[in-house]
């Protein structure tokens, strides 16, 4: 398969909200909703004996008045042209197939990646296929979804570091892949089944063109991750009782 057979692609990013790493807890939503005042009954109060000191407390509370009925608000006339291109959109979308690639990658220290996935072979029959490549597929979950051709593939990769057991693999030796290459060395499957190479080949094309991006994305969302388990660790929550409120019907 030649690169040329990929084309079109088209890539699909979501957006990734850049921003100064947390040292502070979130602000509160501006559109919190206040919490409702109760009128209690009768209270049951039950100690956890969890070794926090926390108790559970049952209160039974007068019905709340029903809420009124939001009002109803009449949908905005939609243009009759912005109606045609959306229709135009969706029959174009719906002539295309739509296929699940569901990807494993194992990175290991030396740069290499393990690749496995599962496809419909030829006779319609699933396969396992298993591939090695020198590209960096951790910020894969990024991506979401791509097109190739007439196909739309949504992508769900699980893409982590070799643990011990992983690193019993036999490596394949040193990997080059030369300018215009896929970019993978494809050890199981059928080579000739383009249908079930071409979602891999597609997502090495993408990192070709994207992949600095991606994994600077990555990098920047994992150390914004770090520092909120930090903070976190840093700020526990304080520890509070558990309410738990009833009312008749």
């Amino acid at each position: 398969m030649t690169p040329n057979s990929l084309l079109p692609l088209v890539l699909l990013l979501p957006g990734v909200a850049g921003g100064l790493l947390r040292a502070q807890p979130p602000a509160e939503p501006a559109n919190k909703i206040a919490e409702a005042k109760y009128e209690v009954q009768s209270r049951r109060i039950v100690p956890l004996n969890d070794g926090t000191g926390r108790k559970l407390i049952l209160e039974r509370v007068k019905p709340p008045m029903p809420m009124p009925a939001p009002p109803v608000v009449a949908a905005p006339p939609v243009d009759p042209a912005v109606r045609a291109t959306r229709r135009a959109a969706w029959a174009l979308e719906a002539k295309k197939e739509r296929r699940m690639l569901s990807l494993t990658g194992i990175y290991y220290p030396n740069g290499q990646t393990f690749l496995q996935w599962f496809t419909p072979g030829p006779d319609g029959v699933w396969q396992t296929y298993e591939a090695w490549t020198l590209t960096d597929l951790r910020s894969a979950w990024l991506v979401q979804e791509f097109e190739v051709g007439n196909t739309i593939y949504d992508i769900f990769p699980s893409v982590h570091p070799a643990s011990k057991y992983d690193q019993r693999r036999a490596f394949p030796g040193p990997l080059y892949f030369p300018e215009g290459s896929p970019g993978f060395r494809l050890i199981k499957g059928d080579p000739t089944h383009t249908k079930s190479i071409e979602p891999i080949a597609a997502l090495h094309k993408i990192y070709r063109q994207e992949g600095p991006a991606l994994t600077q994305k990555w990098l920047t969302l994992r150390a914004q991750q770090e520092a909120d388990a930090a903070w976190r660790k840093a700020n526990p929550p304080p520890i509070t009782d558990i309410v738990i409120r009833f009312a008749p019907h």
